[in-house]
């Protein structure tokens, strides 16, 4: 009925938590666990192999790479897992995040099994920040019982990956396009177009954000590997408002300009980036302000100094 894809990467610290999350939850139907690990570089495939070896492998299908795929360009979800799963049902949720409730499936199944105008269903979670780091914790704070749009879900962080469960049949209608880097995003406004989209709004799960690494050289590059994907939703999903995609690139436009300032001052870019990662957009908002009156100044001196010129002449 269900099948539960789960991608693991050096999440040694909390993927044992996460597979209990599973094997904790009660259901009517029987239910299938995929487990991608990347070529963890930690103890993770040791603790996944663990708790395989506990249940028939009918039931958990660890896949341990050796070498990294995602690294080769190839996506663990959409073209590893994905094709292997038998479920009527695909339930989400990443290594280092994990579900409280034991009946978070049979819940969400329920729902979708009554109402089949609907493609996708998700809940509420609780948001944990580790140590180090500054991220926000109050994320879904906006999100209630009931139908949620499209344009709801991309136009803000709505869907917490790791609480969804959606028709496999949606995979039939899942775009493919070379420059798309959030796979996650992509998948749900693919269901939005297959159906209705339902939140339960109980927390039934956490979703753990971890400090990043990001130098402000891969911060570049992620601001560039943004604007592609937008451009590319905007051409997948036409029946999305392209402003709402046009906003999201602007914003990374916005951050890349920024760094040009900064290209001078270490210190500053390297804040620059840790406040992108912490605050997202919100923080965007303000560098943006930041910059433009950063460019105002340039300008000004720019003609007040050509002006004095010419009268030197």
């Amino acid at each position: 009925m269900v099948s539960v894809c789960c991608l693991t990467y050096n999440h040694v610290k909390y993927v044992g938590q996460c597979l209990e999350g599973f094997a904790c939850q009660k259901t009517n139907f029987p239910f299938e666990i995929l487990i991608h690990d990347d070529a963890s570089q930690d103890d993770t495939q040791n603790v996944i192999l663990e708790f395989a070896a506990k249940y028939d492998s009918e039931v958990v299908k660890p896949i341990c790479q050796k070498i990294n795929q995602f690294s080769q360009g190839i996506s663990p979800l959409r073209q590893i897992l994905l094709p292997r799963v038998k479920g009527k049902y695909i339930a989400l949720c990443e290594g280092d995040d994990y579900w409280t409730d034991p009946l978070k499936l049979q819940k969400q199944v329920d729902f979708l099994e009554a109402h089949p105008e609907y493609a996708m269903c998700f809940h509420n979670v609780k948001v944990i920040a580790e140590e180090g780091c500054r991220a926000e914790t109050d994320i879904y704070a906006h999100l209630r019982d009931g139908d949620f749009t499209g344009e709801q879900i991309i136009s803000r962080w709505t869907v917490p990956t790791c609480s969804v469960v959606f028709r496999k049949s949606c995979l039939d209608r899942l775009p493919n396009h070379p420059d798309f880097k959030i796979g996650d995003n992509v998948l749900f406004l693919t269901c939005a177009s297959c159906g209705k989209l339902y939140c339960l709004n109980e927390k039934m799960g956490v979703y753990r954000r971890n400090a990043g690494g990001w130098t402000s050289q891969s911060t570049q590059k992620v601001a560039k590997d943004f604007i592609r994907h937008y451009e590319a939703m905007k051409v997948c999903f036409p029946m999305i408002s392209a402003c709402i995609f046009d906003h999201k690139i602007v914003s990374f436009y916005g951050l890349l300009t920024l760094l040009q300032f900064c290209r001078f001052d270490p210190e500053l870019r390297q804040t620059v980036c840790k406040g992108f990662e912490s605050y997202g957009f919100r923080y965007l908002g303000s560098c943006i302000g930041w910059g433009v009156r950063k460019c105002y100044d340039h300008i000004r001196k720019f003609f007040r100094n050509g002006t004095r010129h010419t009268f030197r002449k």
